[in-house]
């Protein structure tokens, strides 16, 4: 045995296979939870550009005159209210993700410096 080197040992080993896998765990709960953010906001864009370029419209047509367009104007607000709850619950499970990532990152980083640890993957 060199001089500061440390026999493997299987239990160092198994930490740092059960952290990596954790950190693997968190980055991919951590993509889903930025997926989830981004297809929201992604819907209430397309809500805000289908309403903006129907109130752009000038024309006279039969929607207007029978009070359908209103309706759709209302559903749209709805719709876009229940959106923006459901972005503001994925905004807080995207910090919750990335909590949770920081902190997997932090014990895989302190598992594999740990005397005899293999270097991490990746």
């Amino acid at each position: 045995m060199s001089a500061g080197r440390h026999p493997a040992d299987p239990r160092i080993a198994a930490i740092v296979h059960l952290t990596g896998v954790a950190y693997d765990a968190a980055q991919i709960r951590m993509a889903s939870a930025t997926a989830a953010v981004e297809r929201l906001r992604e819907q209430i864009l397309q809500l805000d550009r289908d309403l903006g370029q129907r109130l752009r419209e000038d024309a006279v047509d039969p929607a207007r005159i029978a009070g359908a367009d209103i309706k759709w104007q209302v559903w749209v607000e709805r719709r876009r209210r229940q959106l923006m709850n459901e972005l503001a619950s994925a905004r807080a499970a995207q910090e919750d993700a990335r909590a949770h990532l920081k902190t997997a990152f932090g014990r895989n980083l302190a598992a594999t410096q740990l005397p005899g640890a293999t270097k991490p993957r990746g």
